[in-house]
């Protein structure tokens, strides 16, 4: 039974539409509810999209329509972004001359191998930069973090050299040349599909017209985790005619790390003018207690949807602060805790949740010695820790995995060989790594992401445990009584908050509130203080009953004081809000590489190597190359007295007026420029046309547009790389590319 809420947002019947769903209010229900709507309604399941972030989720919606109306949603369009894209793929891949890929890559260390062959085939790209074995997770960031703004290994290049960055043109380079691999060995990953798709889409619209015209219905569920180039594909597809039905709540959007952007979620109506907001506002899940604390902390957040949520129980159970003198007491805490509760409701409504996988180690000490079963889920992606192998290995020797799994039984046998060989070995650590690689060499190809992260639930605890105990007989036996904890079915949860979301229990535990835990110690600007009140919004609404807020006057031997949002949500004054609202909040959480110590250093001399100019020397410069700066980018590097010149072309359009700084031309003169230089109706400057002509294309061409593109596009990555960003160039460069998008490509 829907509540009136709920069915507003089923039933509605408008193009575009934003439901705002606040914990506990029923977001999934709605959603299927909506999908059943739709198909009552004449409209067939391979008419509508239904897009999630994982799996798990797609596959909950598919059995929760079977179970519910037997529809026998198998093969519809229930899926990932990603699974979209490839079926995308498939069918346009031939007519913009990509080939379908003979493999996927599904494993990080697949890509972390082919890193390590462009390394060592290309030894002179990296020469000037010594890391360690973590640099090609690191290239990779960089790889995707361009990807995800769908820019290309060409423009990649093109960006680095113009905010004059070494690092990122040395990355820019094995960009290309990981590309180049990819498309030799017929390979796709991920980040990948979403980029050749949103080509598919952009350019190449008369063949992808007739594929994207028969889906009628787009939904989305939890749009508050979608990036750019997700959004730029969905767009593309809207062009085929279909509506857009979102639900997501913004207080939650916590993946900022990984290219999330609450921005999109943020300004929909703007996005999208004329669509329809609805709110969810009754919450079934908490009693009235902690919906209060998260709605007085969601009143500090500077940037939101105003929701007033209600809560549908009563005032029972309670919402408590305890302080402990350290790490040891917050444990002891804790348990005590623990043992109140287990008289009322079983362990595995009990959860402890921390903002870091390494804060509750002294906490898992003390279980283990108290003998209560738990479960260890600290949301740790198993591919892309190295630490995975050495765990796998030790808790498969241990035995301590159950062989019901088919791979584990064929395994076994070695496995134990192994496991004496091991004993015997009194350098048993370093042999462990090579033992890892056998076994994933070994995993059958039928396994999930899912199914591993089930029996291989916690990494680093584990591995951490494997480098105390010099003798290997302890260390597995210390293994088998964790991993027979969470064999148990009634066992506390004990994870991070970012592995809790969309989960719930009577009782909820968050401890290490302190102010360098949560919000992170390396949080720094605006936006991320932002992100991590909403990782505490998280955090706060998972309990059904319960809330316990746990932190530590001293940790690790350092004195620390509570986190403010304590005070926050308790409803008391804090200092953190005024000191952040005092700034304009960018609400692009884009994932920019982490400069190593090494870089930093290494940037630190050429500084001091290259003194910056005088400002006499920058006017007799500019003055003396005027001609080549208005025709070409500069990419920053010089020469002695002379620019090192990019022929690029992306000039013209500051040649004849376009610019996005301050006191440039308002929105309404900039579109029109654009439009203008779209239909020809602006000439090339002389200086420009025989150079550059055939790089910009026709008017009103897919290369024309794709060069008006880029040539924003890198401007507004260029503005982004900087420490001291102009948030307002941003904004409107973005408001441009949508023009661009929505408004010019539909006249091709």
């Amino acid at each position: 039974m829907l509540n009136k809420e709920q069915t507003i947002a089923s039933e509605i019947n408008h193009e575009r539409v934003l439901v705002l769903a606040g914990p506990g209010t029923g977001k999934t229900t709605t959603l299927i509810s909506r999908y059943k709507y739709l198909i009552k309604n004449g409209i067939k399941p391979e008419e509508i999209i239904c897009c999630t972030f994982s799996r798990k989720a797609a596959d909950e919606i598919k059995k929760r329509l079977n179970e519910q109306d037997d529809l026998n949603i198998k093969t519809y369009n229930i899926g990932t972004f990603h699974s979209l894209a490839n079926q995308a793929l498939k069918e346009l891949a031939p007519s913009i001359n990509i080939k379908v890929p003979k493999e996927y890559l599904t494993m990080e260390k697949q890509r972390k191998d082919i890193i390590e062959t462009i390394k060592r085939e290309n030894p002179e790209i990296l020469k000037k930069f010594k890391f360690n074995e973590k640099l090609p997770s690191e290239i990779l960031k960089y790889i995707d973090d361009v990807r995800e703004r769908l820019v290309d290994a060409e423009d990649a290049f093109v960006e680095a050299s113009e905010i004059d960055d070494e690092l990122f043109i040395c990355y820019s380079k094995i960009y290309k040349l990981y590309e180049e691999y990819l498309s030799k060995n017929e390979l796709i990953d991920y980040p990948r599909m979403i980029q050749y798709a949103f080509k598919a889409f952009f350019h190449d619209a008369e063949n992808s017209k007739e594929y994207i015209s028969k889906f009628k219905h787009i939904l989305i569920d939890e749009y508050q985790d979608i990036n750019f180039s997700q959004k730029s594909m969905i767009d593309q597809i809207l062009r085929g005619g279909s509506n857009l039905w979102v639900v997501g709540d913004d207080d939650q959007a916590i993946y900022g790390w990984r290219g999330s952007n609450v921005k999109f979620i943020l300004d929909f109506e703007i996005n999208y003018p004329g669509s329809q907001k609805v709110i969810l506002k009754t919450n079934y899940r908490s009693e009235n207690n902690i919906v209060n604390a998260a709605n007085n902390l969601s009143k500090n957040f500077i940037q939101r949807h105003e929701k007033n949520i209600i809560s549908f129980g009563n005032n029972e159970g309670e919402v408590k602060v305890f302080q402990n003198k350290d790490e040891f007491d917050e444990a002891e805490q804790i348990h005590k805790l623990i043992k109140v509760h287990k008289n009322k409701y079983p362990y595995r409504e009990f959860s402890v949740l921390a903002r870091t996988n390494n804060l509750p180690q002294e906490l898992i000490e003390h279980l283990l010695n108290t003998n209560i079963p738990f479960i260890l889920k600290n949301g740790i992606d198993f591919f892309n820790d190295p630490s995975a192998y050495d765990l796998l290995t030790a808790s498969a020797i241990a035995g301590s995995i159950k062989p019901e799994k088919k791979w584990n039984r064929n395994l076994q046998p070695k496995l134990y060989g192994f496991a004496k060989k091991l004993s015997e070995e009194t350098d048993w650590k370093k042999k462990i790594r090579s033992l890892a690689t056998y076994i994933i060499n070994n995993l059958p190809e039928s396994l999930t992401d899912e199914e591993l992260e089930d029996k291989v639930s916690e990494i680093e605890f584990c591995h951490k445990y494997l480098s105390k105990h010099d003798n290997p007989e302890k260390a597995f036996e210390k293994l088998k009584r964790i991993y027979n904890s969470n064999i148990n079915d009634d066992a506390i949860h004990v994870g991070t908050i970012h592995g809790a979301k969309g989960l719930e229990w009577e009782t909820v535990v968050l401890m290490g509130c302190e102010d360098d835990k949560l919000p992170h110690s390396l949080t720094r600007e605006p936006h991320e203080f932002e992100e991590e009140r909403r990782i505490a919004y998280v955090a706060i609404t998972r309990p059904r009953t319960n809330l316990y807020l746990t932190w530590a006057a001293k940790r690790d031997g350092f004195d620390k004081i509570q986190s403010p949002y304590l005070n926050e949500l308790l409803g008391k004054k804090t200092e953190l809000k005024k000191a952040v609202s005092e700034k304009v909040i960018s609400n692009d959480t884009l994932r920019y590489l982490t400069f190593r110590d090494e870089v930093r250093e290494y940037k630190e001399q050429q500084k001091e190597q290259n003194k910056p100019m005088s400002k006499e020397e920058i006017t007799e410069l500019i003055a003396n190359n005027r001609k080549a700066i208005n025709t070409s980018i500069a990419d920053g590097l010089r020469k002695g007295n002379e620019w090192k010149i990019r022929d690029t072309g992306n000039g013209f359009l500051y040649e004849v007026g376009y610019t996005a700084i301050k006191d440039g031309p308002g929105i309404n003169k900039r579109h029109q420029i654009l439009a203008d230089v779209f239909h020809g109706k602006i000439d090339m400057p002389n200086t420009l046309k025989e150079e550059v002509a055939k790089t910009w294309g026709k008017p009103m061409s897919n290369d024309r547009l794709r060069k008006m593109r880029n040539t924003i596009n890198t401007a507004l990555g260029a503005q982004k790389g900087k420490r001291n960003a102009s948030i307002q160039a941003i904004n409107k460069w973005e408001k441009d590319l949508h023009f661009i998008d929505h408004v010019l490509k539909k006249e091709i």
